[in-house]
């Protein structure tokens, strides 16, 4: 899908958005789905230039605080785990229940969404690749927009799998454009290429592999943060695989381990889990069957949705939060939203 066509889609929403809330449409729907409760899924909160993260999973800080204090003063906010027990249990929920997550366990949530948390008093869940736990490291997409970023070529060639490509590169607005192209080319590859696409990617632009901001919570940032009651950590898998396309011991692997990791570095049971892409292809029975065999309680998707007394809980559908503060936001709510299953 071209950026024009992007663009226009994105236009038409916010006319939709903006429609429904100042025709009093929202406020009806809102009403009759009180009593479903959302989970609001984050990945980063940062300025929307920061050039090591990919943009796409930025949230502002100015957006993401006023998020926030709209939930505390009109949601009943609790936490991933009381949510989570409440079904297993059978319990009615209060109307206007809400659950916040962030996936990837991204530095920033300590910088800049933690404080703000704090501020109103309201709970998250973090959920943590285990990999970066050393490093503060980034997944391949966030070093993708750091390269790309730092570039000064354009366009920019890059052979992808034998074919050449040309990304523009000159302002803000192409790097952003050319990063979610790339992206999305590059995610249909093996794993194999699209390292060796990265690396090449980073030969080009002279650019060490071993230089790359902080990007993920560390150990010593989670030391910081899991004896604050209003902070949960959960597991996003090791290395951010597809868990719906590797092979059982390496799925078994990639979950035992993050879990093994998260239960080490907070000295508290791991018991929710998240899975990396989240959509209905990276979910498979099998992979469900492996969470509970690990001893995990419940699970998070990136499906789009409402949560029930009736939902599975090893398939949590959750509401990705727009980057935006008020119509976009308020509709997604009420599941009124762009977001894909």
């Amino acid at each position: 899908m071209n950026a024009i066509v992007i663009r226009l889609i994105k236009a038409l929403y916010r006319i939709s958005c903006f429609l429904c809330y100042f025709s009093g449409l929202y406020f009806l729907l809102s009403y009759l789905k009180r009593n479903k409760p959302i989970i609001l899924m984050y990945h980063s909160i940062n300025h929307h230039n920061s050039q090591n993260i990919y943009p796409d999973n930025i949230i502002s800080i100015e957006n993401f605080e006023k998020q926030v204090e709209f939930l505390s003063q009109k949601r009943n906010v609790i936490s991933l785990e009381e949510l989570v027990r409440r079904i297993e249990q059978g319990f009615k929920f209060s109307p206007y229940t809400t659950a916040i997550t962030f996936d990837d366990g991204y530095y920033d949530f300590f910088l800049n969404a933690y404080p703000i948390l704090k501020k109103h008093h309201v709970p998250a869940t973090v959920f943590l690749i285990t990999g970066f736990l050393d490093s503060g490291g980034g997944k391949w997409e966030d070093r993708l927009a750091f390269l790309m970023n730092m570039t000064h070529s354009s366009p920019l060639r890059v052979d992808v799998d034998g074919r050449e490509l040309l990304f523009k590169t000159s302002t803000g607005r192409e790097r952003t454009q050319s990063i979610r192209e790339l992206q999305s080319v590059l995610q249909g590859l093996s794993e194999d290429k699209l390292m060796r696409t990265i690396s090449e990617i980073e030969k080009a632009i002279g650019h060490k592999q071993d230089v790359f901001p902080l990007t993920a919570l560390r150990r010593s940032e989670i030391a910081l943060l899991k004896d604050d009651p209003l902070i949960s950590f959960g597991a996003h898998t090791h290395s951010h695989v597809d868990l719906g396309k590797v092979n059982a011991s390496t799925a078994k692997s990639e979950i035992r381990t993050s879990k093994e990791e998260v239960e080490k570095t907070t000295g508290k049971r791991c018991l929710l889990f998240s899975y990396p892409f989240g959509k209905k292809k990276n979910l498979t029975s099998q992979v469900k069957a492996l969470l509970r065999t690990e001893g995990f309680t419940g699970a998070v998707t990136a499906v789009p949705g409402a949560v029930t007394l009736n939902s599975g809980l090893f398939e949590l559908e959750r509401i990705a939060a727009a980057n935006d503060a008020t119509v976009e936001f308020k509709c997604g709510l009420i599941g009124f939203t762009l977001q894909r299953s």
